[in-house]
C-alpha cells in the first residue's frame, strides 16, 4: 500500500513538471481476493487505476493541461476483462 501511494506522489510531481508516466498494475491482487494479513478482501487494480486517474486530472502540466498516464494489465490477470 505504501509503495502504491508513494508512486502516486511521484506521479504528481512528474506531471507537474510536464512529464508522462506509465505503470504495470499486474502485480496487484485481483478484485476481492482475501488479504491474509488483514482478513479483508482486496480492491482490484482497476480501483487503483481510478485513483491515479483522478490525481492526474487535478495536477495540470504547467498549469494548463492534464497529465498523461499509461496503465498496463497483463492478459493473464484475472481482472483483464474489467480492464478492457
Amino acid at each position: 500500500m505504501e509503495g502504491i501511494f508513494t508512486t502516486l506522489i511521484n506521479t504528481a510531481l512528474i506531471h507537474q513538471n510536464v512529464g508522462g508516466t506509465g505503470y504495470n498494475f499486474s502485480k496487484l491482487r485481483p478484485n476481492k481476493e482475501l488479504v491474509t494479513s488483514s482478513g479483508w478482501k482486496s480492491s482490484s487494480p482497476i480501483a487503483f487505476m481510478k485513483v491515479y486517474d483522478a490525481a492526474t486530472e487535478h495536477v495540470k502540466q504547467g498549469g494548463k493541461r492534464r497529465g498523461a498516464n499509461m496503465s498496463i494489465l497483463n492478459v493473464g490477470h484475472p481482472d483483464i476483462e474489467q480492464f478492457v
